[in-house]
């Protein structure tokens, strides 16, 4: 059996390995959707004239067999392509202009509004009448998503810049790149002076975010150590909290064997966890197929957990000593088989998807800039750090031998660790069903009757008054810690204790239009990044958004808060995230100061303190 566990675990490992290589080699199936399009851009003049006008033309080349979503296109969810610049000294950037997308039916796609061959965006110029002559450069980028008849790969964001120069009045401004402008239509270009450049916002870094844009700066020796110590925080993330249960109940059963059993069973449940993060670094880092905290967006993937969750719990409660289908008795294997410690550790590994550890944001955008073998091994570590703690308790199994292994009070522990199960199981199917808090009332109902079930098993069994007031006391913490929480995620705490004007933010949900519409009124935006199934997303809006002095901050600071609902995978807001963070992880939240290109992220767990000092910063 071991023997069959190692070579499929060689096998997940070598998989991950072997996507990577072809992914990295010439013949890597299609290619990345970088070598797909290509985008530069050209004046359609030689120089800048003071006062006058110019275009700009963004050109979008799409490979043969690929094409890329129109501006408008048919579905929400899709990714529309969109150009924009920074501003320039002295010059004045109109609305973009768009061709018409072809309507184009795909077999396995449906039907699309899409660009395919060369696409041309155009942007008008205007030049102050004031502006200095010299030279200027004019940065912007491209937002795209690549796609072929059968798939789409991941959104793109790809940067161009053209280099000019304003000239004195009077000189010469030839025409130029006749062929590109054929299709150009002249409109009105807003002549209204362009603002000073405000001061720009805090780093990131100084402030606890982390810069998409700029990825940080280690030595490989900081990132692996980095790796390691993220991987531990896992183990402390909510996320994990499922699988707690299910690894005190290994210990529990493992504890007859020896010492050298013992830790190679928990070695091969690291395993599992080494397995799972060698799969989702290959899908992240070279593929760019998925992004960490994706998947709990998917149903099936948030049903499947439910499932299994379901199926544990009952198998706490000794369902399976009835006759099941073999398939059932998969699913909830044995702690003390490699089998079951490997599927423990796989579960344990894709548990924490959900999460994002404090300083996992910041390895992934490293790692991202890696090459390919650095950026996975750097995951790989991630795995290892979030075992190691397991490999070095296994090494104490004479801990778990002073606990009784029969006997009603064992039992009624199984069962309580069964209701454990049963409300995360609760909770992931809940958040996905249950639009808002009222999902908690799920949870708060899982509580009470596994409360309610502690108290009258223990006064059957117990032999005396003391262990039934210790479980009323547990009862109680249990059921009023979980409808404690319940009303300060969902700021009833704080409307109850400062009133409903001091905590209430007006959201406004996220769109590109919402966004952008925002940004033009000149007022720093905030955008929220949350999910009913991120636990550390409730942890933010509980301690940060019902805090009545950051909410006070910015009402003085007239900020735009827009709130992006990632509950789902067809949500508005994934495109932007992916944009913003190359982990993908929640909680997030995105600050433009006005008239800042880019913002600054807050990313993973975060204080009202560390928002107020973004937020004043912008000042």
């Amino acid at each position: 059996m071991l023997t069959r566990i190692l070579a499929c675990a060689a096998v997940v490992l070598a998989f991950a390995a072997g996507m990577a290589f072809l992914h990295a080699g010439p013949s890597a199936f299609a290619g990345p959707p970088s070598q797909q399009a290509s985008v530069s851009a050209a004046l359609n003049v030689t120089a800048l004239r003071p006062g006058e006008g110019a275009v700009l033309a963004v050109v979008i080349d799409i490979k043969s067999g690929f094409h890329a979503q129109s501006n408008k296109p048919f579905d929400d969810f899709l990714i529309p392509l969109t150009v924009s610049v920074d501003p320039a000294d002295g010059v004045i950037a109109g609305p973009p202009q768009y061709p018409p997308g072809a309507v184009v039916q795909y077999p396995a796609l449906g039907k699309l509004s899409v660009y395919s061959g060369r696409t041309i965006v155009y942007l008008p110029l205007r030049v102050r009448e004031d502006a200095a002559p010299g030279p200027v450069r004019i940065d912007g980028w491209a937002r795209y998503q690549i796609c072929d008849d059968q798939m789409c790969f991941a959104p793109q964001r790809t940067s161009f810049s053209v280099e000019t120069r304003i000239v004195s009045p009077g000189e010469p401004a030839a025409p130029a790149n006749a062929e590109l402008f054929a299709g150009y239509e002249p409109r009105a270009v807003d002549t209204r002076p362009i603002e000073p450049a405000p001061q720009p916002p805090p780093r990131p870094a100084e402030l606890g975010g982390a810069s998409p844009a700029q990825p940080p700066s280690m030595s490989l020796a900081a990132a692996l150590a980095t790796a390691f110590l993220a991987g531990l925080i896992f183990n402390a993330m909510p996320c994990v909290l499922p699988v707690l249960p299910l690894k005190a109940m290994s210990f529990y059963e493992i504890a007859q064997h020896s010492r050298a059993r013992s830790v190679l069973l928990s070695c091969i449940f690291s395993l599992g966890i080494i397995a799972v993060f060698a799969a989702l670094a290959v899908l992240m880092l070279p593929l760019k197929l998925i992004i960490w905290s994706e998947l709990p967006s998917k149903p099936w993937f948030i049903w499947t957990i439910v499932i299994i969750l379901l199926t544990m719990g009952l198998g706490m409660f000794g369902a399976f000593t009835l006759s099941l289908p073999a398939s059932v008795y998969s699913i909830a294997p044995r702690h003390d088989t490699y089998t079951g410690n490997f599927l423990f550790g796989m579960l344990a590994a894709v548990l924490a998807t959900p999460c994002t550890a404090p300083l996992l944001p910041t390895l992934l955008a490293w790692a991202a800039s890696q090459p390919v073998v650095q950026g996975i091994g750097a995951m790989l570590t991630v795995g290892v750090g979030m075992a190691a703690p397991y490999v070095v308790l296994s090494a104490f199994p004479q801990l778990a031998r002073r606990f009784p292994r029969s006997g009603p009070w064992a039992e009624l522990v199984k069962h309580m660790l069964g209701f454990l199960l049963f409300g995360a199981a609760a909770y992931f199917g809940g958040a996905s069903l249950i639009s808002g808090g009222a999902f908690w009332l799920l949870l708060i109902a899982v509580s009470v009757w596994g409360s309610l079930y502690l108290l009258v098993r223990t006064a059957q069994i117990a032999q005396s008054a003391a262990a039934v007031m210790v479980a009323t006391a547990i009862a109680v913490a249990v059921c009023g810690g979980v409808t404690w929480w319940a009303a300060r995620s969902t700021g009833l705490v704080a409307r109850l204790t400062m009133g409903a004007a001091a905590v209430n933010v007006d959201w406004v949900p996220y769109s590109d239009e919402a966004l952008a519409e925002a940004r033009r009124q000149g007022r720093p935006v905030l955008v929220k990044f949350t999910a009913n199934w991120c636990l550390n997303c409730q942890y933010i809006e509980a301690t940060v958004f019902n805090d009545a002095r950051a909410v006070q901050t910015m009402r003085q600071l007239g900020v735009v808060p827009i709130k992006a609902d990632l509950t789902h995978d067809t949500a508005a807001g994934w495109p932007l995230l992916r944009e913003l963070s190359p982990v993908g992880g929640i909680p997030l939240t995105a600050i433009w100061a006005p008239g800042a290109e880019r913002p600054v992220i807050l990313a993973s767990v975060y204080t009202a303190a560390t928002l107020v000092q973004v937020l004043e910063g912008m000042q």
